[in-house]
């Protein structure tokens, strides 16, 4: 150990272990757990803290982060109620599988009844994330690297638990390799030959091949190794939601396969004889309960062996790299060459290429109550730049913005809807908007989740981020509401009859509020938000009519 080594202490060689794995922007909620290494760290040059309002909110920006950027998103809470507090959020990003590193903190071992004494490692158990303690003074700098690599070898959320004597204790001599009993990277088994062969003469044998490209497929970076394996098998392409823009213009792109897939979509799905499926999940929502399966041959890839099979039988699972096993399909069908120039596919229908929103004619139903949300979601894409980001939150709401709003292009179009909960859009979208590699960021969200994320606007307002929080204004909770009327239960509980203001509340926050509730309302609205990169956060309090029900929930009772 040298004299320089000798006068730091745990916390100096957390925050630059933190440093040197490349943590240059972090999100947290300061607290006794995290505060001296955290503001050692701040004191570094080259960072950027960004202090969020509650737990979740720090989680879920970190998630936006890494969604963003393809590192890894950190954040920081404090030990016990502030882990607490980050749980909905931690179960999001566990789920979502973009790479994050949660760093928190242990009371004093000194201190066994502290008042904010947690089980940690079953809080974090719960959410899926891997628990990794640090209480070995000598093993800080690896366990931090491993912890990272950890986090980008598997796209993993980590919680990094670090013990309050390693950071108020002197720096001790360092090891080279991790403490004992951390997990190393997963590998999944390589795809072999008879996988390969098995894969192709299905494929082969296919009259109508139809690719499912999700998440997977992004994070791989394999999106022209699906464009040239749809050509090698005269393919059509569809995708998941939260990767809809990942082939905006290719005239192979077909639209989201299952709950938003267009009448043409349906048609092309349904035709389908066998499906190959890119690391995505096939959820209850992407297969309709499964019945979009039915009468197909399906091959599954994902790097997570558990997920083959999970929700849905296959024909064949593939547990490897999406990229890798793309690679060796098109080495087996000879599509190793170059690419061609896309071209439409001979098999589909003529109006399958989803050349932009997912779109359903309407007649409008706007009135006295408020503005139909598809034609308000209509206008919306017509007034954003279309350098955007869309992120879309839970409730019921979803079907609009995810019909009307076009994906500009890859990334440009996410959900908050991993975990199942709603309030986290804007989260997402904050994370994503610290980058500033676009015009705007926009949020579109439910006035329940508005108000239950609302502490986050004022860290967009301090952060002064070009976030676009659109409130699909109802004054309800209206999954609920259509949910008690199927039921035939009263369904007065679910509606807010006092009036609340978004708008007001934000601008109170330091944002532009507007409030739009008539076609006038949306003209005046247009001359503030048209143009290019938002100058700071908008909150747009849109107020639409009860009358339009999402095709979802109008058959409630009845969905798969």
């Amino acid at each position: 150990m040298t004299a320089a080594t000798e006068t730091l202490q745990g916390l100096d060689l957390v925050a630059q272990s933190l440093l040197d794995n490349g943590v240059r922007t972090i999100f947290g909620v300061m607290g006794d757990g995290n505060l001296a290494w955290l503001s050692r760290w701040a004191s570094l040059p080259g960072v950027r803290y960004v202090g969020a309002r509650h737990e979740a909110g720090a989680v879920v920006m970190a998630d936006g982060y890494a969604a963003d950027t393809g590192h890894v998103g950190v954040s920081t809470v404090t030990y016990g109620p502030g882990l607490l507090n980050a749980m909905n959020a931690l179960c999001t990003a566990v789920r979502d599988r973009w790479p994050q590193l949660l760093v928190t903190g242990t009371t004093p071992a000194s201190k066994p009844h502290h008042v904010q004494r947690y089980d940690h490692a079953a809080l974090v158990a719960a959410t899926g994330a891997e628990y990794w303690p640090l209480a070995d003074p000598a093993s800080v700098e690896a366990t931090i690297t491993a912890a990272v690599e950890r986090c980008l070898s598997g796209n993993r959320v980590v919680v990094l638990d670090i013990a309050t004597e390693v950071l108020e204790g002197s720096a001790a001599e360092q090891v080279p390799s991790c403490a004992a009993g951390h997990p190393g990277p997963v590998v999944g088994p390589a795809a072999d030959g008879d996988q390969i062969r098995a894969a192709v003469d299905l494929l082969r044998a296919a009259a109508r091949p139809l690719v499912l490209s999700g998440i997977g497929v992004e994070r791989s970076g394999a999106a022209s190794h699906v464009t040239r394996l749809a050509e090698a098998l005269d393919a059509v392409i569809t995708t998941t939601l939260p990767t809809r823009g990942l082939y905006a213009g290719n005239p192979r792109y077909a639209g989201v396969f299952g709950g938003f897939s267009t009448p043409a979509t349906m048609r092309v799905i349904e035709a389908c004889d066998v499906l190959l499926v890119l690391g995505a999940g096939l959820n209850e929502y992407t297969t309709h309960g499964g019945s979009l399966l039915a009468g197909k041959a399906v091959v599954q890839v994902d790097t997570d062996p558990d997920a083959l099979g999970r929700q849905h039988p296959v024909d064949l699972g593939v547990a490897e790299d999406v990229r890798d096993v793309l690679e060796a399909l098109l080495r087996q069908l000879g599509g190793e060459t170059a690419a061609r120039p896309p071209a439409p596919c001979s098999w589909a229908p003529e109006d399958v290429a989803e050349q932009g929103a997912v779109l359903r004619p309407h007649t409008d139903e706007s009135d006295e109550r408020g503005i139909d949300p598809r034609t308000a979601m209509e206008w919306l894409d017509r007034t954003l730049s279309e350098d955007r980001v869309i992120v879309v939150d839970g409730g019921h709401f979803v079907e609009w913005p995810s019909r009307y709003l076009r994906a500009t292009g890859p990334g440009t179009f996410r959900t908050g809807l991993a975990g199942g909960s709603i309030a986290m859009a804007q989260g997402i979208a904050a994370g994503m908007a610290t980058n500033g590699r676009r015009e705007a960021y926009v949020a579109i969200v439910g006035d329940g989740g508005y108000f239950m994320s609302m502490t986050e606007i004022e860290t967009i307002c301090r952060e002064r981020l070009p976030v676009l929080v659109v409130v699909v204004n109802d004054g309800a909770y209206a999954a609920e509401i259509h949910k008690l009327r199927a039921a035939g239960l009263p369904e007065e509980l679910a509606w807010f009859h006092a009036s609340s203001d978004p708008a007001a509340v934000a601008t109170a926050m330091g944002a532009r509020g507007l409030c739009v509730s008539t076609a006038t309302d949306l003209a005046e609205a247009s001359e503030q938000l048209t143009g290019g990169r938002l100058d700071g956060p908008v909150v747009l309090d849109l107020h639409v009519t009860p009358r339009v029900v999402s095709a979802r929930l109008a058959n409630v009772g009845n969905e798969p």
